[in-house]
């Protein structure tokens, strides 16, 4: 088993972290406190759901981490969308997210298939 820091996924749901809390910065006021927060917090999750799946040895417990983490971008990709359909950040900001979370769905998605 790698160690977290190494393993894509967990640079991948890091680099979507920091993404968010970039845009955040630029979102106003009305609805950064609360979409926002919430995709802030989602985020945050999902690098820390992805980092317990990868610490436990039990398939069993694993794929429970790894479906909360599949959750969190769910949360996170309808979040994202309000924000955008809000004019609360640009086409660009929305694509690129989209981008990093599409392969982030996928490196679940895999992982999950082998886990079960």
């Amino acid at each position: 088993m790698k160690r977290k820091k190494e393993i894509p996924l967990y640079l991948a749901s890091y680099k979507l972290l920091i993404f968010i809390i970039e845009t955040e910065k630029n979102i106003p006021k009305s609805i950064k406190y609360s979409v926002g927060q919430s995709i802030k917090e989602e985020a945050v999750d999902l690098v820390k759901n992805i980092a317990r799946a990868n610490a436990v040895s039990d398939s069993s417990e694993r794929h429970k981490w790894i479906e909360m983490a599949e959750s969190n971008i769910d949360t996170i990709i309808i979040l994202q969308r309000v924000m955008f359909e809000l004019k609360s950040i640009s086409l660009k900001k929305y694509s690129e997210a989209s981008e990093i979370i599409e392969g982030i769905s996928r490196q679940l998605s895999g992982w999950k298939k082998t886990v079960a």
